[in-house]
């Protein structure tokens, strides 16, 4: 019989040969780790179990003769799932049998994710049919060890869990299934990270300091925060008024004072253009501080602005502090200080994968996906939101439609994980009248005045006409009209619309100022419209320049773009405040002017659509021109509306965390919508040069970096143009794969316009000189 010293976990090449790490070894430091990042939330002892059963497989015979070359196909988590059955069919008491089920579940996902639990409960005979072959191949040691010691050692919230769930079907028992849901995908997170550590340092040798920073010093990045907004403001004086400075600056101080509340649900509402991005960040480093916390995360719902807001973060706390994840960000954009670029990039992509870093800056997309993944790759990130503070960028922009989720997920992190969550919003939306979040504190007192005194705008609607029509029949009727105004950005619902007008735009100005007319919308792949957004500040800092820009919602929420006039298309309330937000911005103007029209097309169905009607009948309701949109009793009175004429948890995520349904809860939550979606690199920039080395890279380490700056040239376009594209060789796969990644081939570089960006028809055009020989 073999001994310990002969049973091997995995193996890796050298240049000397094959290497072989001890299997025991390997459970031992997976052990070790997982109980680690378990004991944050006071579960070390689970956290142990799972990282000593995981690999329990490995000791059959046929895993060991297939690292020694054998063909065998070895499945082996499973069999650390069984014994952990076994244990549980022994309990002494239904929670340790129900928690031993569970940890169960999760030793059988740690390669292929969690599946939904009716699901593994089919397998459970299998699994204990199996056992009685497979446990004599195991050392007496390990199959024999009991675990009464590791369930003991509950923490009391989750014992309570366990122990007696209420039935009532009340929201009290969604609320326990939505905990229970998540304490599971948080050991699943665990396990995971931990046993992708050991191996990669194993395997790769990765330095120990990959594996993580020690404590942050959240009180000296504060500090180092503070002397970046005395500098910047010091900085900013002759182009911003007096009096915003002087708001700015009690909002800043009245975060930076909160800092040592309790931990909890706040909300932080300021109005746009008093510095929340960095007013938020001093609360949370300050409140990190003093609740000896691990990291501050910030969520941001749009890639146009988190770059902007990851820079400033990056500028006042040093880049290698501040951890950006999204599908924007190029890793080449390193620190021109740092010694050793390669080992630069290589802790950030460690990072990326779990999220080791004292500030996270992300999308909402990656944020919550995250949190209902069943997926071991973006969970793995999950454990260390654990004992963060959350701050929720532009909250109004959560979606309706999975509101409840949401908000069910947010209240568990906060009850259970040790979080502190800040809604950060220029229009409040009214969760309280979810009644999920418990008390929502405020962090500071933002007095109504402030925002008439802020909001240094008027605000005309032009809706309807006497005959009910739209204000605008034709894009050209508004595009005429804006011709005339020398700064203006326009900002309407659907790209669609966004590229009609810019087209029409162009028909009523001089050719000597065509360089004034810019068009922003998704149509544009990110890298486009960050250099877009750029030429656009140019000129907006030179009072000389005319500059007319055409633009869909994405620069509603966050871009510092600041014009005399702006034009936006009826939308829901919120979206009219955010488009108000880009005029009249610094308040150097004594009266900036935002036009609310009626255009020519309809909103976009769906929740877009429903928010219109809303706003149209406050505006039935008060009269045309009384509705204020600054008031918050104007916003409140939108979102509840909303709320209430929607369905808040349109996919019935609730009724399937109660059954703990992981893998169709990971393939119903989407934030967006892509199943008609296709993702397709388009020929801008780099971008080709780039797909030319992801094609000879396969395999090697730098493979998956140049697929990530890949994406900053991706443009999402619908099924119907997709087809369109492929029936005609406009679209081929990166890899000669039809399941993509796709590109739009050099022989079509034509349909992406510097000016509209994907500018298909059917059809296509192809590319004059391609075709010369």
């Amino acid at each position: 019989m073999l001994t310990q010293m002969d049973y091997y976990a995995r193996k890796t090449q050298t240049p000397e040969g094959e290497r072989y790490q001890l299997l025991q070894e390997h459970l031992a430091n997976v052990a070790a780790l997982c109980k680690q990042l378990a004991e944050k939330v006071g579960c070390g002892s689970l956290g142990h179990l799972l990282g000593w059963t995981h690999d329990l497989g490995k000791y059959q015979e046929k895993f060991q003769q297939r690292l020694r070359g054998k063909t065998h196909h070895a499945p082996h988590a499973w069999v650390g799932s069984a014994w952990l059955l076994t244990r549980a069919s022994n309990a002494n008491d239904n929670v340790s049998a129900q928690l031993l089920q569970l940890l169960a579940l999760i030793v059988a996902s740690h390669h292929t994710g969690l599946p939904d639990l009716e699901t593994f409960r089919e397998k459970w005979r299998e699994y204990l049919n199996l056992w009685p072959t497979v446990a004599k191949e195991l050392p007496s040691d390990q199959r024999d060890c009991s675990v009464g010691e590791h369930v003991a050692k509950l923490p009391d919230w989750l014992r309570s869990l366990l122990d007696a769930p209420p039935r009532t079907g009340c929201q009290k028992e969604v609320q326990c299934w939505f905990r229970v849901a998540l304490f599971l995908r948080f050991l699943l997170s665990a396990l995971v990270d931990a046993d992708r550590l050991d191996s990669a340092y194993f395997e790769y040798g990765i330095p120990a300091q990959l594996q993580g920073r020690g404590k942050p010093n959240f009180r000296a990045f504060q500090t180092r925060l503070i002397s970046y907004v005395a500098s910047k403001q010091r900085g900013e004086t002759p182009s911003v008024s007096d009096s915003l400075m002087r708001l700015r600056n009690v909002a800043f101080e009245q975060c930076r004072e909160a800092a040592d509340k309790p931990q909890g649900t706040y909300s932080l509402t300021l109005p746009t253009g008093l510095g929340k991005t960095l007013s938020s960040m001093v609360f949370a480093l300050g409140h990190a501080a003093h609740h000896d916390l691990d990291r501050v995360i910030v969520v941001i719902p749009y890639t146009s602005i988190i770059e902007q807001n990851a820079a400033e973060y990056a500028n006042a706390l040093g880049r290698e502090n501040v951890l950006e994840h999204h599908s924007n960000f190029d890793f080449r954009r390193i620190p021109d200080t740092c010694d050793q670029p390669e080992d630069y990039a290589s802790r950030y992509e460690l990072a990326i994968e779990n999220w080791d870093a004292p500030v996270i800056v992300t999308t909402t997309v990656q944020f919550f996906e995250t949190l209902f993944s069943n997926h071991p790759t973006p969970l793995r990130k999950l454990h260390n939101i654990a004992r963060s503070v959350i701050i929720l960028d532009e909250v109004q922009t959560l979606p309706v439609a999975l509101l409840d989720p949401c908000l069910y997920v947010l209240n568990a992190l906060v009850t259970d994980f040790g979080c502190t969550v800040v809604l950060s919003t220029a229009t409040p939306p009214a969760f309280e009248t979810r009644n999920i979040l418990g008390n929502i504190v405020p962090l500071i007192s933002t007095p109504p005045e402030t925002y008439r005194t802020v909001q240094k705008v008027k605000v005309e609607w032009r809706v309807t006409r006497e005959n009910s029509e739209a204000y605008y029949s034709t894009w050209e009727e508004l595009a005429q009209e804006i011709a005339l105004l020398d700064r203006v950005l326009v900002v309407v619902s659907k790209r669609e619309d966004a590229k009609a007008l810019a087209k029409a735009l162009l028909t009523f100005i001089d050719d000597k100022e065509r360089d004034s007319v810019f068009h922003l919308s998704a149509l544009m792949c990110p890298a486009h419209r960050f250099d877009v957004l750029q030429r656009i500040r140019e000129r907006l800092s030179t009072t000389s320049l005319p500059c007319r820009v055409v633009s869909t919602q994405l620069v509603e929420a966050g871009v510092d773009l600041d014009f005399p006039v702006v034009y936006r298309a009826l939308a829901g309330l919120d979206s009219v405040v955010q488009a108000a937000g880009r005029c009249n911005r610094e308040r150097l103007l004594e009266t900036g002017r935002v036009i609310i029209f009626q255009p020519p097309s309809q909103p976009p169905p769906g929740v877009l659509r429903k928010a219109t009607e809303v706003t149209m009948n406050l505006i039935r309701s008060t009269g045309e021109q009384s509705l204020d949109p600054f008031d918050c009793n104007s916003v409140e009175r939108f979102f509840a509306s909303l709320y209430y004429l929607s369905d808040n948890d349109s996919k019935s995520i609730a009724t399937l965390t109660s059954q703990l349904k992981f893998d169709t809860i990971a393939k119903e939550f989407r934030l967006i919508e892509d199943d008609y979606l296709y993702a397709v690199v388009v020929p801008y920039g780099e971008s080709l040069s780039l797909i030319d080395q992801a094609k000879t890279s396969v395999g090697t380490p730098t493979f998956k970096q140049i697929m990530r700056q890949l994406q900053r040239y991706v443009v999402q376009i619908y099924s119907k143009t997709f087809q369109e594209m492929w029936r005609v060789g406009a679209v081929r796969g990166i890899f000669e794969d039809i399941r993509g990644p796709w590109y739009v081939v050099p022989l079509y570089a034509a349909c992406y316009s510097d000016f509209l960006g994907l500018n298909w028809t059917e059809g296509g055009e192809i590319s004059p000189e391609k075709l010369v020989l």
